[in-house]
C-alpha cells in the first residue's frame, strides 16, 4: 500500500518532484537574473519559435517533472481533465522509471483554486502500489 503524506515539507527523501506548471512554462521560470551569453538575435528567434505545451502534458527534466495543468490562454486556467491526464502520465512514467518515492505539488491547488481533498482522493485512487511513498506538497 502506498503511503501518502500531505504537508508543506517532505518528511522523506523523494526521487522525483512534480511541479505544477502552465502551458508556457512561466511558473518555473523563476525570478533570478542570469548572465546571457547569446546574441539578442538568437534570443529573439527562440522567443518567436517557442510554442506552448499541451495541457495535460508531463515535461521531464531529470528529477524535476512539470505537470502542465494551467492554460494561460483560457479563463478557467486549470481543469480537472488536465489534472487527470497529467496524473495518469505521472504514474505511468514513475512506474517506467521504477520510482519508489515522489513528491507532487497539489495540482490545481498550488497555483490555483482547486480542492486539495479532491486531488488527494484522486492520488489515493490512482497511485500504483509499486510507488511506496507519495508526498503531496501543499502551500500551508
Amino acid at each position: 500500500m502506498t503511503e501518502i503524506i500531505v504537508a508543506p515539507t517532505s518528511p522523506f527523501a523523494v526521487e522525483v518532484m512534480v511541479y505544477e506548471e502552465d502551458t508556457w512554462m512561466l511558473m518555473s521560470a523563476g525570478n533570478t537574473v542570469r548572465e546571457i551569453r547569446e546574441s539578442s538575435e538568437v534570443l529573439e528567434r527562440r522567443a518567436m519559435e517557442q510554442q506552448p505545451r499541451k495541457p495535460g502534458e508531463l515535461v521531464k527534466r531529470g528529477q524535476r517533472w512539470y505537470a502542465i495543468v494551467h492554460d494561460l490562454d483560457r479563463p478557467d486556467l486549470a481543469q480537472d481533465s488536465m489534472i487527470d491526464e497529467t496524473l495518469s502520465a505521472i504514474f505511468t512514467n514513475a512506474l517506467a522509471g521504477h520510482i519508489r518515492s515522489m513528491g507532487i505539488q497539489a495540482l490545481g491547488n498550488f497555483n490555483g483554486s482547486g480542492s486539495i481533498a479532491t486531488f488527494v482522493d484522486k492520488v489515493r485512487q490512482e497511485a500504483p502500489t509499486e510507488i511506496e511513498q507519495i508526498w503531496i506538497q501543499t502551500t500551508e
